[in-house]
């Protein structure tokens, strides 16, 4: 598979995580938000390994882009509520 269409995948799984995000966290505590995340990874990669198909692929690779966006705005979320407010630039 071409790594366009890989690309394309990803970003438009971006662009649903990132219209979704807001009312994830929202209804969702970040614990459970992160291990869910977790679960959705393992399962992506797993999936993306045994995938024979290009559709299949584009489909995991969508769903990818969508916790991508979740995870990182999650981790970071709790990176910086762990830092002490006097420390914080």
């Amino acid at each position: 598979m071409g790594c366009g269409r890989r690309a394309t995948g990803t970003a438009v799984g971006w662009c649903v995580g990132t219209a979704c995000d807001g009312r994830l966290t929202a209804r969702t505590s970040l614990g459970t938000i992160m291990r869910i995340c977790l679960v959705i990874e393992m399962f992506t990669h797993l999936a993306l390994a045994v995938a024979t198909s290009l559709w299949i692929a584009l489909v995991i690779m969508f769903v990818f882009g969508a916790h991508n966006f979740v995870w990182s705005t999650t981790s970071s979320t709790v990176r910086q509520r762990m830092v002490p407010d006097d420390l914080q630039g």
